[in-house]
């Protein structure tokens, strides 16, 4: 599996956040995941201060199971890189 760079990841985080938001990224975060006691997603997470969008502030970026960048923006629940990892394994249902 690629591990994709800080760069390749803020491109991600930017392509879902829209135009003129700037990412700048800020730390990356280890994720463990757990599920009845097993390990369901072990990784790491990139995280990102935004600037210019209306809502969120941060955005969370990984290398996904199928080997493309994931993205995902810090609002509606996403508070933290573990809350990024488990909104993109269970979306919410609408």
């Amino acid at each position: 599996m690629t591990d994709f760079t800080p760069p390749q990841l803020a491109a991600a985080v930017a392509a879902v956040a829209g135009s003129g938001v700037r990412a700048r990224f800020v730390r990356i975060e280890t994720v463990v995941l757990l599920d009845d006691g097993a390990i369901a997603w072990d990784g790491e997470v990139h995280v990102f201060e935004l600037t210019g969008h209306p809502r969120a502030r941060s955005a969370y970026a990984w290398t996904g199971d199928e080997g493309r960048p994931v993205a995902i923006l810090g609002e509606l629940g996403v508070a933290t890189a573990s809350d990024a990892v488990a909104r993109r394994r269970n979306p919410p249902s609408t």
